[in-house]
């Protein structure tokens, strides 16, 4: 299959799965009369801004000082892709009163966050191909992915957003050095860290004919 009718084979069964999702929520809506869970719609529009720099990177030439400043804003949002499935720990909130639905209506959030992180990261993967050793780009994604873990506990447990890099870069720093020079204390962090940045390598790499695309010519 071309890159053409792959990129459209998702963006349409990626459109039909974000409709599916809206539609469950406005139906919450009506039901209950309720904005509860709205804010889902925000945490999946953050999911997506990693795909808009993948696709930049994969589909333009850029040169490498370019291509590493687009590839750390990857990074540095890569984390709201599967911060979606966090989310459930609102199913125990006082206005989550149908929480069969409230499951499934998360669920598809959080299966829409991750269908548009795994193929962000596919981009990225592909675009590494292009520039170093097919060795060295996997264990980049990999090491992006225990990144994107850890991402996961400064924003859920921390409350740390994206931007805070720009906005609170010294309180954020000081976090970071604590987290890294006290970690008998902080073990919830390594444990997030080692757990989600796991799960996302190994859902990842259950799809091998997309991460190691055979007609990308890589360096030796």
């Amino acid at each position: 299959m071309t890159t053409n009718k792959l990129d459209l084979q998702f963006t349409l069964g990626f459109t039909a799965a974000v409709f599916f999702s809206l539609l469950l929520l406005t139906l919450r809506i009506l039901k209950t009369d309720s904005l509860f869970l709205t804010f889902l719609i925000w945490n999946l529009f953050l999911a997506c801004i990693p795909y808009i720099f993948s696709y930049i990177l994969n589909r333009f030439q850029l040169r490498s000082l370019a291509f590493y400043l687009v590839f750390g804003c990857w990074l540095l949002f890569l984390p709201n892709a599967p911060y979606i499935l966090t989310d459930f720990k609102h199913l125990t909130h006082q206005l989550s009163t149908i929480v069969w639905y409230d499951t499934l209506l998360i669920s598809t959030f959080a299966m829409n966050g991750l269908l548009i992180g795994i193929r962000s990261i596919q981009l990225v993967h592909q675009s590494l191909c292009k520039r170093t050793s097919r060795l060295l780009s996997h264990l980049i994604i990999i090491f992006s992915l225990y990144l994107s873990g850890f991402g996961i506990y400064l924003g859920r447990v921390l409350r740390w957003n994206s931007w805070d890099i720009l906005n609170n870069p010294f309180e954020l720093l000081t976090d970071l050095i604590y987290i890294v020079s006290h970690p008998l204390n902080n073990f919830q962090a390594y444990l997030y860290t080692f757990a989600f940045g796991t799960f996302l390598i190994t859902l990842y790499y259950l799809f091998p004919k997309y991460t190691t695309p055979s007609k990308i010519q890589s360096k030796i």
